[in-house]
């Protein structure tokens, strides 16, 4: 008599890229789930110790942690659920297991927040992190699970060799006011925003404020502006048919020359040849997608 053996269950479960705001409460996690933060900032507390995540941040929760998170104005992510004895088991079958960052990410740093020990997040650079969004896009579009696991398994190969260890051993939570003057610049980036102005919405002097800004964020406030500018002049480019002077003036530039200027330093190109590159991706950058070259106040 013939027997079939089963097929193995799946590495990978699902992905969600979320936009989020306020509060997510106090909650058991189920399954295993890498999260990847794309923009925004949040408190995380996993079991009883609070940390800071930002752009780029890369972390591991297990179904055994409790976890919540305090919103610093608008917070976005990519969250990949999966099995996680089948990584495991995957991972040592194809020697990834063997990568120190794999070794820090899926295990020594799961062990370390399973123990309740404060452990600094992992991060990835502004290119990665743009790798991690396609993966994710891909993989919402794709049904055969094969396919998702193959995909899954090359965003952790990816994953352990660009990630490392972020300097600060100790949590450094964005001051609120500072979290809603990002948030201010994101709503209102068509509008002429100025140092002064935006310092004035949290009533810092304005060196006090762009300190602030390059100690939580990387950048100083008009940088962020600028990428915050880019960011949604990417959205345009790609999801409307609007002109490029159009695009200019809906982003805050009454200059169009100043813009495109502003765009190919950002981007790397001009925006009619984003456009032409890209018109078939149709998916929205994220800040860390923008290389800030001009960080000056």
């Amino acid at each position: 008599m013939n027997t079939t053996t089963p097929a193995p269950s799946p590495v990978f479960d699902t992905v969600e890229k979320v936009q989020r705001q306020g509060e997510l409460g106090r909650h058991p996690h189920k399954v295993a789930e890498l999260f990847v933060c794309i923009g925004g900032s949040a408190i995380d507390t996993v079991n009883s110790f609070n940390s800071t995540v930002s752009p780029g941040d890369v972390y591991v929760l297990t179904r055994d942690v409790i976890h919540a998170q305090t919103y610093m104005g608008s917070f976005r992510c990519c969250i990949f659920k999966f099995n996680m004895q089948r990584l495991l088991e995957r991972a040592a079958d194809a020697h990834l297991a063997e990568k120190p960052g794999f070794q820090e990410l899926f295990i020594n740093d799961v062990r370390e927040r399973k123990k309740g020990v404060p452990v600094p997040n992992l991060c990835i650079d502004a290119g990665t992190v743009r790798y991690v969004e396609q993966i994710a896009d891909m993989m919402k579009d794709e049904s055969d699970p094969d396919i998702l696991d193959i995909l899954f398994l090359s965003l952790v190969a990816l994953l352990s060799t660009r990630c490392n260890r972020k300097r600060s051993t100790e949590a450094q939570p964005i001051p609120r006011d500072i979290a809603e003057v990002a948030f201010y610049i994101e709503q209102n980036f068509d509008k002429p925003l100025t140092l002064e102005n935006l310092s004035l919405q949290c009533h810092y002097s304005q060196r006090h404020f762009a300190r602030l800004m390059r100690e939580h964020y990387g950048m100083s406030p008009m940088a962020y502006l600028d990428a915050v500018r880019m960011k949604n002049a990417c959205d345009l480019l790609l999801r409307t048919t609007h002109s490029v002077v159009q695009i200019a003036r809906l982003c805050g530039f009454e200059d169009n020359n100043l813009f495109s200027r502003h765009f190919r330093a950002a981007m790397g190109v001009s925006p009619t040849v984003y456009r032409q590159e890209n018109r078939n991706l149709m998916r929205v950058p994220t800040l860390t997608d923008v290389d800030i070259i001009n960080d000056g106040e």
